[in-house]
């Protein structure tokens, strides 16, 4: 659980940390622009140990505080991360991942990310926004969140094997 704990306030302070220094205006992005705590609901699944109650918790927990710290949407990213809980979940049970193909895991989450937000900023007719802005900030915050996954992805790996998922194929043998 400490893991747990400390992947979390990693990147929430990695978040806090790259809103004060990035421009995060639509169309001054950097390519450096960061959703680490997006990324966080993946990477942490395996830490949970077969437990999806507690992970679903700590999804929909997570993303009320990211609601607090950084937007002003009360719930919405709560129920957004859930989304991608329920997604992380299927990904784990049905594919193995390794460090290739754990590549397209935050391009896959970021899009989706990238797509609810968008389309609910749409639907409520909020800020005027297009599919090409949306490609845009895709683009734009892909390798600061790669280098990031990949690095706690890492760390994960070579945690000892008490405090991972046991009975997943994530893992297993040599990547």
């Amino acid at each position: 659980m400490i893991f747990i704990v400390l992947i979390t306030v990693l990147s929430l302070i990695g978040d806090g940390i790259s809103t004060n220094f990035l421009p995060y205006l639509v169309g001054d992005l950097s390519l450096y622009t960061t959703l680490f705590t997006v990324i966080t609901v993946f990477l942490v699944y395996p830490l949970f140990d077969q437990d999806h109650n507690k992970y679903y918790l700590y999804s929909l927990i997570l993303g009320i505080i990211y609601d607090l710290c950084y937007t002003n949407l009360f719930f919405y990213h709560g129920l957004v991360f859930l989304f991608l809980a329920y997604i992380t979940t299927f990904i784990y049970r049905n594919f193995k991942i390794t460090k290739i193909n754990f590549i397209f895991c935050p391009i896959l989450f970021i899009s989706l990310y990238e797509f609810l937000f968008g389309g609910t900023i749409l639907i409520l007719n909020l800020v005027p926004i297009t599919f090409g802005k949306i490609l845009y900030k895709i683009s734009h915050s892909l390798i600061s969140n790669m280098i990031y996954g990949e690095l706690i992805f890492i760390f994960i790996q070579y945690l000892p094997k008490r405090f991972y998922y046991r009975k997943s194929k994530v893992f297993s043998d040599k990547n």
